[in-house]
């Protein structure tokens, strides 16, 4: 039987609903533009984002974290700055515990559009404070409204600020009086019982205890807060050792780490359990996946239990994952096995973990093998450009930091030096580790630079200000300048700090005036209270003005290890 003619409508292009749709949106698109112009364009993808950052928030309160984060995505993909956008990737940020520097730019937007609620300021003036910014963090509590700063938020803030200023015991006073005004909130009894928990007198600490122990007997999140620090206490007995353990296991919300911190203090009070412990969490989590695995591997190597991290990961299981892999290379490392890191990182398959540290364990592979400075250099640069030259903080700091360690002083000045113009909210903490790394890298033209950044950082600073002018007078740089700003200091700080005596002392020596030497350093008597370098310094001042006996006896003491160039050259003068 012969097939059927094909009929006409067989001959008709197949439909594309796709195609449609595309057509339909690009016909959407022109509209908008004919009629709104790009102020149309912008209000549509403003509405979208919208849409999508409200999915996000409801993600979010459900504790969808990778459905929030995905929502999110969208969202600042139609548009990275509409309001609901920036709230919601705000909100999600506290909620993650994410990262302050991200934080804290997500606010400044926020603030920016006059949208920064006085939960945000708080917020902000937090992050400050735990960045270095005191002077913008008390900016930000100026901003708060007087009912605001008598809350008990705005009360912590000020706490917080206080002790940042230097005065902790004036902030730990009006700490434990905001606390002590939400006598029902379990946070606030929490909290100071903690504080209490530190107080000298045993009948106080005792008191404190109970109180901790009582709030640790709630299954709610400040009762985990409760079992946490317990966790950390040394003094805990072989019984209530027990009991935590029982009580994290019965709350609903404790996750790994507070367990295996509970075992921990376990074994602190009764060591003769250690190594019944150990085989029994060994044997729990043998053959189960990443999730139960990976945090089981870090406390046992935190427990210095290298091998039966190994033992958990036989025929090539540390290859499954970044995680693993990270714990089996620590592991090795700590048994000293650096051949074994050696063959596997030269292997031609696809490790799964970021080439940044892949290159970092090359680096400290190449350094334990002997493989030369210059292939450890090699891969320490390798592993900061895969950073972004500083744009992923945490891996580029972890690379400078490793730098340091090995004692690669100028590799990890100019990391961290890099990690501070990507990161402006971490600048003081970071410029800070560049002078340090300057300083043991005994280049002073470096340390010089750093601390005038310092200086310009925070210009009120007296120390910054002071040690600013003093390593240019050692370097001889923009004397007429430096001799000007510290003519400038006035005669209001003479009496101050050792610091500025040694300067002026300095001063005086650059323009030949010894008889001004003699008087600035009659009036130093806390030599004690110099870095190494200015002692060094200040005993190449005496000795010439013929104060050699106290000159040799300051100088003796000093390591010239410590010193830059230009104070051993005074240092050798008092010797």
């Amino acid at each position: 039987m012969s097939a059927p003619a094909p009929s006409p409508t067989d001959h008709r292009p197949r439909r594309r609903p796709w195609l449609t749709w595309i057509l339909g949106a690009l016909f959407l698109v022109a509209v908008l533009y004919w009629w709104g112009g790009a102020r149309g364009i912008s209000a549509a993808r403003a509405t979208v984002a919208g849409v999508y950052a409200k999915k996000a928030q409801e993600k979010r309160r459900e504790k969808d974290w990778p459905a929030a984060w995905q929502n999110l995505a969208k969202a600042r993909s139609w548009q990275v700055n509409a309001p609901q956008v920036l709230r919601a990737y705000a909100d999600l940020l506290i909620a993650s515990r994410s990262d302050d520097p991200s934080l804290l730019q997500v606010l400044r937007l926020l603030e920016s559009q006059h949208l920064a609620t006085a939960e945000d300021r708080l917020k902000m003036g937090q992050i400050l404070i735990s960045l270095g910014h005191v002077g913008a963090a008390r900016a930000e509590y100026e901003k708060l409204t007087e009912a605001e700063r008598q809350n008990l938020e705005g009360l912590e803030l000020q706490a917080q600020l206080l002790h940042a200023e230097g005065r902790p015991d004036e902030a730990e006073k009006l700490l434990r009086h905001a606390l002590s005004q939400a006598p029902a909130n379990p946070d606030s009894r929490l909290r100071l019982a903690i504080l209490d928990h530190r107080n000298s007198f045993p009948e106080v600490q005792a008191r404190a205890r109970q109180e901790v122990w009582e709030i640790a007997r709630q299954t709610d999140s400040t009762g985990l807060s409760a079992l946490d620090f317990l966790a950390t206490q040394v003094q805990l007995n072989g019984e209530e050792a027990a009991e935590l353990i029982t009580l994290v296991e019965a709350h609903p919300t404790a996750p790994p780490a507070t367990r295996f911190a509970a075992l921990s203090a376990r074994m602190r009070a009764r060591p003769q359990d250690r190594t019944a412990i150990l085989a029994a969490e060994v044997a729990a989590v043998r053959g189960q996946g990443v999730e139960i695995l990976t945090p089981a591997l870090s406390w046992l190597l935190q427990e210095q239990q290298a091998e039966s991290v190994l033992d958990l990961l036989p025929d090539g299981l540390h290859l499954k994952s970044g995680q693993l892999l990270q714990a089996h290379l620590a592991a090795l490392s700590s048994l000293g096995r650096w051949s074994d890191i050696d063959a596997l990182l030269r292997t031609q398959k696809t490790l799964p973990i970021p080439e940044t540290y892949l290159h970092l364990w090359k680096a400290r592979t190449a350094e334990k093998l002997d493989s030369g400075i210059q292939t450890v250099r090699h891969h320490l640069e390798a592993a900061f450009a895969q950073t972004g030259r500083g744009q992923d903080d945490t891996a580029a700091r972890l690379t400078a930091e490793t730098a340091e360690k090995m004692g690669l002083w100028d590799l990890a000045h100019h990391f961290y030096a890099e990690v501070a113009t990507q990161q402006p909210y971490r600048q003081l903490p970071l410029w800070e580790k560049v002078h340090e790394m300057a300083l043991r890298g005994r280049d002073t033209s470096a340390a010089l630079a750093s601390a005038r950044k310092l200086a310009q950082l925070q210009p009120e600073n007296l120390v910054y200000t002071t040690r600013s002018l003093y390593l240019a007078l050692i370097a001889g740089d923009k004397i007429e300048t430096t001799l000007q700003a510290i003519v400038a200091l006035g005669p209001s700080s003479q009496d101050r700090t050792p610091s500025v005596s040694l300067l002026q002392a300095l001063a005086a020596y650059r323009m030949g005036d010894m008889a001004q030497v003699r008087e600035h350093l009659a009036g130093l008597s806390a030599t004690q209270d110099l870095a190494a370098g200015q002692r060094a310094t200040c005993a190449g001042l005496m000795a010439s003005i013929g104060q050699t006996g106290p000159a040799y006896r300051l100088a003796e003491s000093i390591p010239a290890l410590l010193l830059l160039p230009e104070e051993i050259r005074f240092l050798k003068r008092a010797l």
